[in-house]
């Protein structure tokens, strides 16, 4: 039961990761809710039932991994950044601030770290 809701809370970062990142969350959401059900039944029939956990959370972080590949291709702001129309202060990874306004417009963000 702890892991429903636990699983509950990490789909609820992943919709607000993924409007941060201008991409839409309902299918990384739907994705990482059905991959984390059939990882569990399948390896639990492989493996057993306890490390099955493992491979079932291995693929909600994976699913998560890829929010950010998705959604901006990796690119991040230099730094934490002000949002002018809002006044909300974003961490660096946000490259859409959820009011909707996009800096990136602007030619604010870095590309990939090197």
């Amino acid at each position: 039961m702890i892991e429903i809701l636990f699983l509950i809370a990490a789909l609820a970062a992943f919709r607000e990761t993924a409007v941060r990142r201008g991409v839409v969350g309902w299918p990384f959401v739907v994705i990482a809710a059905v991959g984390w059900f059939f990882a569990g039944v399948f390896s639990s029939l492989i493996v057993g039932p306890g490390p099955s956990m493992f491979f079932s959370w291995g693929w909600v972080g994976l699913t998560y991994a890829s929010i950010f590949l998705i959604g901006g291709g990796g690119r991040r702001m230099k730094d934490t950044w002000q949002c002018p129309d809002c006044r909300l202060y974003n961490p660096p990874s946000t490259i859409v601030c959820p009011c909707g306004y996009i800096p990136a417009a602007e030619g604010e963000t870095s590309e990939r770290p090197a």
